[in-house]
């Protein structure tokens, strides 16, 4: 099995890095999630010794995670035995749901991201990315998206 490597900023505590690694490593598993980010304050720089840790989790429409994966997972990570973690679309289209899980180094907060009716570079729509040519398509707009964005994970590192 190959090395899973992960590029966390040195500006989150040695708490939070190990939580981060143990909680990416998990997460790339979930079928249907291409790629996770950390947003929040910890992207912005404007952390502090309370902050939480926010995770983007990006996947494509047509082939969604399982809502009841991330509730094991969830449940795996808190230190409460009913971690919040939401259905789709409760928190409206495009952040779509989430969760939030207080851990022994704090809270931890998925938010729900799909892509849909991503362009490629020459223009055209991959609507469903339902075929490997639409699903590289919407990969590299998802790549060019998450850029900016503190990327930890995408699913062309897959390992």
């Amino acid at each position: 099995m190959a090395q899973f490597e992960l590029e966390i900023p040195a500006r989150v505590p040695e708490s939070k890095q190990r939580l981060l690694k143990r909680l990416v490593c998990e997460l790339r598993h979930i079928p249907g999630l291409v790629a996770i980010t950390l947003g929040g304050s910890y992207a912005r720089e404007l952390q502090h010794e309370q902050s939480d840790l926010d995770l983007g989790l990006y996947y494509f429409e047509a082939e969604p995670p399982s809502i009841a994966a991330i509730q094991r997972l969830a449940k795996q990570f808190s230190t409460q035995e009913a971690p919040v973690v939401t259905t789709f679309y409760e928190w409206g289209p495009w952040v779509n749901g989430g969760a939030w899980i207080p851990t022994e180094a704090g809270r931890v907060v998925f938010v729900r991201q799909f892509r849909s009716g991503c362009r490629d570079d020459r223009g055209c729509t991959a609507r469903h990315c339902s075929s490997p040519l639409q699903s590289a398509a919407c990969l590299r707009v998802l790549q060019r998206h998450l850029s900016g964005r503190n990327p930890l994970w995408h699913s062309a590192l897959r390992p």
